[in-house]
């Protein structure tokens, strides 16, 4: 997708920048690691909107030297969001906490293999349908990306097991997930 500035095989993550609790940094070095293991060509694709964690973000990647290899979007609009999950690799989602996470279900929608984070609500909305990381673990993180990219029958099953956890999902039951974390934050 040359409107984006993607000109290789990408990894992705559809995320914000405005705030520490996507855990970007964990994710962009993670991302190094996996590049200086297995010397691949890869780009990692973050959308979303600029926020108060976008200094830090574009600090780390010029620290790493991954100014090539990173792309930030920024706003992308509803419309292209199927078209980068569709030509992506995998979803690498490793929030540290989310009150739902919806990204999973549309990159399983799509049939893009996911990664995501072992705590908050990540695990409920992937079930067995994505590899699930230890999302303050870089080298962990590192590994699942190299173990989805390298292997096509993974690739394949995550597909398959996505496709599947997705029909799982219904607005009406989006919605009673909802309530239950404004309750829970309400209560608080």
């Amino acid at each position: 997708m040359t409107k984006y500035g993607i000109r290789k095989k990408y990894i992705i993550n559809t995320s914000s920048l405005l705030c520490n609790r996507k855990n970007l940094s964990k994710l962009i070095k993670a991302f190094k690691i996996f590049k200086q293991r297995t010397n691949s060509d890869y780009q990692l694709v973050i959308t979303g909107e600029r926020g108060n964690a976008y200094k830090e973000i574009i600090n780390l990647i010029e620290y790493l030297k991954l100014k090539d290899d990173v792309i930030l979007t920024g706003y992308v609009p509803v419309e292209d969001v199927p078209l980068l999950l569709n030509g992506a690799e995998v979803l690498v989602f490793t929030s540290k906490y989310e009150g739902f996470g919806f990204p999973i279900l549309e990159a399983m929608a799509c049939g893009c293999p996911v990664i995501t984070s072992n705590v908050s609500s990540m695990p409920e909305v992937a079930g067995d349908a994505a590899i699930l990381v230890n999302p303050e673990d870089e080298n962990e993180i590192a590994e699942a990306i190299g173990n989805v990219l390298k292997d096509d029958n993974i690739k394949k099953q995550l597909r398959e097991k996505g496709f599947e956890e997705v029909k799982k999902f219904s607005w009406e039951k989006v919605a009673k997930e909802t309530l239950k974390v404004i309750e829970g934050v309400l209560r608080e």
